[in-house]
């Protein structure tokens, strides 16, 4: 499925960019790259029968080299973005990563080390065959069981290239048509 996306030119990479202007200190601009299709894929466990204890958390960041390799060469770009007129204008000097940080090697590290999760957590009911680790079926029925569904971003099976938000609508309204059906 990612190999469609690479094929048919859906962007990989999005820019997040935040500016701050503090009353009792300089201006800053944070721009950091965001994969939108990663590759490496997590787990949630349910610790105890406890509904109130917080699920196990696998992150599993970078599981797949290509994740990490995605992000540093968007880094790199980011860098560049940043070092050309007329943005450098108004650039007094990187605060991170370092100056000297550039290569993919080096970013790599660096991103292993700083990188954190978006609030787009997908896929941890994963809506695919059973065999490939799915946990949902088409109709959004949990597998082996009679009348359990999950109808929310967690069994969307790749981030979109954008914000989850029209996809999870998009699937309440089809999990509507398939209920309003039974």
């Amino acid at each position: 499925m990612h190999k469609r996306l690479y094929e048919k030119g859906a962007p990989w990479i999005e820019g997040y960019i935040y500016l701050a202007s503090p009353a009792d200190g300089p201006s800053t601009l944070t721009w950091y790259p965001v994969n939108l299709h990663p590759l490496s894929r997590g787990s949630v466990h349910i610790k105890s029968s406890d509904g109130l204890e917080y699920p196990k958390i696998i992150y599993n960041f970078f599981q797949n080299p290509v994740d990490l390799y995605i992000m540093a060469a968007g880094a790199q770009r980011v860098q560049q973005i940043v070092s050309t007129p007329p943005i450098s204008d108004y650039i007094v000097a990187p605060v991170a990563p370092a100056a000297g940080v550039t290569s993919i090697e080096d970013l790599s590290e660096y991103i292993k080390e700083q990188a954190i999760y978006t609030n787009h957590i997908i896929g941890t009911a994963l809506l695919a065959p059973r065999e490939d680790g799915g946990v949902v079926d088409p109709n959004l029925k949990v597998y082996g069981t009679k009348n359990v569904f999950v109808v929310d971003a967690s069994v969307i099976p790749l981030q979109p290239s954008a914000h989850t938000q029209a996809t999870v609508y998009a699937l309440a309204e089809h999990a509507a048509t398939l209920f309003a059906g039974n």
